[in-house]
């Protein structure tokens, strides 16, 4: 599947990571994904395996994305209202409040469907909104973060 991704892409915010991750698993799992970026990218030195994906996404984003393909814009609940393409919109969320603001309850109730990370987060815009939402939990890169023993 065709999939556009609007989002930071970065190794310094919660977002960017999450977009660099996101980037890679769909690649993975065997989507295409057009990768529009917010603000400036930047992926780590140290995480050379990462680059390839990214750059294809980029390329497609800049050159080659497909306006009917699914829009996911992975970034914050008030920042929603810009999309690319015809759709469906979909809003990928982060947040740690457990309400929402005004213009965050209209921009999320404007889009076709709304994902965020966690049953928390799922019950309060359930609660906020009434768009069909999802939860897709974010997991731990084992190629970054290592697995040990606490003490």
């Amino acid at each position: 599947m065709d999939i556009t991704l609007i989002s930071p892409c970065c190794h310094v915010t919660s977002y960017g990571l999450t977009c660099i991750n996101l980037t890679n698993a769909l690649y993975e799992l065997g989507h295409t994904l057009s990768l529009i970026p917010i603000g400036n990218v930047s992926v780590d030195p140290k995480c050379a395996h990462t680059h390839t994906n990214i750059k294809e996404a980029l390329r497609k984003g800049q050159l080659d994305y497909d306006r009917n393909s699914p829009c996911v814009r992975l970034y914050h609940s008030f920042s929603q209202n810009q999309f690319s393409g015809r759709g469906p919109h979909v809003s990928f969320v982060i947040f740690e409040l457990d309400e929402l603001n005004e213009v965050e309850k209209f921009q999320l109730s404007n889009v076709e469907a709304v994902i965020t990370c966690s049953s928390w987060g799922k019950d309060i815009l359930d609660k906020e909104i009434k768009n069909k939402t999802y939860v897709v939990p974010l997991g731990v890169d084992d190629k970054v973060f290592y697995p040990g023993k606490t003490d």
